[in-house]
């Protein structure tokens, strides 16, 4: 089996040394590239084919909030992994509602670690079971979740009735990553369909432009 492509993203090397050697010694795991701010691992990601992204929040250049959009706009098949030293609710829900695949804490230990990296490129969600009842809170809008720029455009698009081929030509994009994006659009605003989808990008006023 094909080990699951990783770059890990901090402005500390000793924690990068660390995560090397957890993930060097298991066979399910590759670490094929790092960096150590989100405009050095947006440069990775155009040169190396990855599946998760270990993301540090506080860094140069851009910091952890900035890269998450710049990665899930640019690269939605890539699945990312929050490793931060905050705890604050408020970071972990942003995070959560910007659509990243996890959130973990970096004294969590190395099983949890390894077992986090394992769910978030199967797809699933990864965060503190303490604050899920907060996550997942009905009194909350539906669909609250902030788009990628690029998002929004497939968005528009969807609402016009185009097919995923349709968009890919007009975003000159593969239909591979057109698809990403429809699926990460109805994960995000909780819906199951593409009327749905519409329907509620309608009440919240997104098409209006």
């Amino acid at each position: 089996m094909k080990p699951i492509q990783i770059l890990l993203v901090d402005d500390h090397r000793i924690l990068l040394d660390g995560l090397r050697t957890l993930l060097d010694r298991n066979d399910e795991f590759k670490v094929v590239a790092e960096a150590s701010d989100g405009q050095q691992a947006l440069l990775k990601l155009r040169s190396y084919l990855i599946d998760v992204v270990l993301l540090d929040i506080r860094m140069p250049q851009l910091d952890g909030f900035e890269t998450a959009r710049e990665i899930m706009s640019q690269f939605p098949s890539v699945h990312i992994l929050v490793l931060s030293m905050h705890n604050e609710r408020s970071y972990i829900e942003k995070m959560y509602h910007l659509g990243v695949a996890g959130y973990l804490l970096k004294n969590s230990g190395r099983q949890e670690i390894l077992d986090a990296i394992r769910m978030v490129a199967t797809g699933k969600r990864h965060f503190p079971p303490e604050l899920l009842p907060s996550l997942f809170d009905e009194a909350k809008p539906r669909g609250s979740g902030e788009l990628t720029r690029r998002e929004s455009e497939v968005l528009k698009l969807i609402s016009l009735g185009l097919s995923n081929v349709d968009i890919s030509h007009k975003l000159n994009l593969s239909v591979e990553t057109i698809n990403t994006h429809r699926k990460n659009l109805m994960r995000k605003l909780e819906v199951n369909n593409t009327a749905s989808l519409v329907r509620l990008a309608i009440q919240k006023g997104w098409l209006e432009a």
